[in-house]
């Protein structure tokens, strides 16, 4: 498949990811789609990711990070201890592994084992 087939295949699975957390109760707002390579080195530079610039599924345009709202309106931030953390990943885990269920190549930023990024899902091909 051409790269330009893939990041079209990937905005299909996020329109269908999108409309599930409608339908689940939760809001979301875009967040960074495409990435240069300057400002993913700089990310990286400043220890706001793992990937060095031309490693990043952001520039590629198969990655996304989403910024979620519960049913109340409320911003969900990112959680800075490990109790929150693993509450914050049970919230989600629904969202994620319905991402992860449309295609094999999704994977979702709560399920890293190395980082926990539950903004982030990218397809990874």
């Amino acid at each position: 498949m051409s790269r330009k087939d893939e990041q079209w295949a990937f905005l299909l699975d996020v329109a269908d990811l999108i409309k599930y957390i409608e339908v689940i109760g939760f809001t979301a707002v875009g967040g960074e789609l495409k990435r240069s390579y300057a400002e993913q080195q700089r990310k990286y530079d400043a220890g706001l990711s793992k990937a060095k610039g031309g490693q990043s599924l952001h520039e590629k345009l198969q990655a996304i990070d989403i910024d979620f709202f519960d049913e109340e309106g409320t911003w969900l931030k990112m959680p800075t201890n490990d109790e929150a953390k693993e509450r914050f990943k049970n919230l989600l885990s629904p969202i994620g592994a319905y991402w992860e269920s449309l295609d094999e190549a999704n994977r979702w930023g709560g399920f890293f084992t190395t980082i926990f990024d539950p903004f982030h899902f990218e397809r990874n091909t």
